[in-house]
């Protein structure tokens, strides 16, 4: 039930940030028709489980709902290496409830140490979504009765 909730009583929350530091090649610039969730790799995870962007659930001995996004602008980028979800502004939007689809979101940005930038595997991650929810093939049962 917990999971559900979770999908549920989601609260966005959009602000307006930008960086204190000069954007140097390899940042991840960001546009103002779009929001962005700086995030870590147990999100991208659980996106993959769930098909949702959406808020920890509990934490510090509290339930945790806010889910927190900043609008792109250009005095905002990216340069810490962690992944990165964008949407359209227009799909996400302050004070919005309930947690973000993953059919809705743009990119999902992974940085990529080998080629030095962030590089959009949101495909990759649709495609691990998918693969993790398709129904089960009964080619093993066939397979195992003809043996």
């Amino acid at each position: 039930m917990e999971n559900i909730d979770r999908i549920v009583d989601g609260y966005n929350v959009v602000g307006n940030d930008k960086s204190l530091e000069e954007m140097k090649p390899g940042d991840l610039p960001t546009v103002n028709t779009s929001v962005y969730r700086v995030t870590g790799m147990d999100q991208i995870q659980d996106i993959i489980e769930c098909g949702y962007v959406r808020p920890k659930g509990y934490g510090n001995l509290r339930r945790m709902t806010h889910i927190y996004w900043s609008h792109g602008n250009e005095e905002l980028f990216y340069s810490d290496k962690r992944p990165v979800i964008e949407a359209s502004a227009d799909k996400v939007v302050d004070e919005q409830k309930g947690a973000i689809p993953l059919s809705v979101l743009k990119c999902i940005w992974l940085y990529e140490e080998d080629k030095k930038r962030y590089v959009n595997r949101i495909n990759v991650i649709r495609y691990a979504y998918n693969r993790l929810h398709q129904p089960q093939d009964n080619n093993e049962d066939i397979e195992h009765k003809h043996l």
